[in-house]
């Protein structure tokens, strides 16, 4: 199972907004149905993403609770053509 992870960094525990972003890439057929795994506080969420659409731009993942130490997961394995992650934003919600 191919998997990226990424260390998410939140000053503190609260609700954030979950940004991801898809760089273009003229060449590239990026894929429509990403999974990603997002673990804080013991709490596993698991979603998926079409990086097919808003390529370039910012896109909203969803709100979640993160604790310090939270992570997010890019499961390669589950998806299927290229898996491209160019950033990812943590946006703090009221």
């Amino acid at each position: 199972m191919k998997i990226g992870k990424i260390k998410l960094i939140s000053p503190m525990a609260g609700k954030y907004k979950l940004l991801w972003r898809v760089p273009y890439m003229h060449s590239a057929k990026t894929e429509s149905s990403t999974a990603i795994e997002i673990s804080s506080s013991g709490n596993i969420k698991r979603i998926t993403v079409n990086q097919s659409i808003g390529t370039g731009t910012w896109q909203e993942a969803g709100v979640f609770d993160f604790a310090p130490g939270a992570a997010l997961k890019i499961i390669a394995s589950k998806s299927y053509g290229v898996v491209i992650a160019d950033g990812f934003a943590l946006v703090p919600q009221p």
